[in-house]
């Protein structure tokens, strides 16, 4: 039994010394950088980089209202699934391609938000506050 136990000792020695797994040398795991990130594309169209500068979603107005903006030529509809109400609520699209919702009065609070474009559903790209959720992340409005 001795000789056993030396021998299973011996062993696991070996696995947490051994620089090879199957037979191929381990491979340092890289750090994660920054720069190879994905990044955003952006127009080099002045007029169509102008615009979309000026884009600001979510704004919340004084009398408690929020407008939700985003910008998306080519999507076939577009709404708003806000945290508290049942349903989407659906975006109105003008000449340029920009879905817009303004909502009722809310009570001040932190609410969460996705956009539903064609039935997927981005996170707003304008907003950087996103409320942390493995199964379910979103933006903060």
């Amino acid at each position: 039994m001795r000789n056993f136990n030396l021998a299973l000792l011996a062993c696991a020695a070996c696995l947490t010394i051994s620089p090879t797994v199957h037979g191929q040398a381990a491979q340092p795991v890289p750090p994660v950088n920054p720069g190879n990130l994905p990044r955003k594309i952006v127009s080099i169209d002045p007029a169509a980089r102008a615009r979309d500068m000026q884009v600001r979603s979510p704004e919340v107005k004084a009398d408690g209202t929020v407008t939700f903006r985003y910008l998306n030529p080519t999507a076939k509809s577009a709404a708003v699934a806000l945290e508290g109400v049942a349903d989407p609520m659906p975006m109105t699209r003008d000449e340029n391609g920009m879905w817009t919702l303004t909502t009722a009065s809310l009570t001040p609070e932190y609410y969460g938000y996705r956009f539903v474009v064609d039935g997927e559903r981005p996170m707003d790209p304008r907003n950087p506050s996103v409320r942390q959720n493995l199964q379910n992340p979103s933006n903060i409005a």
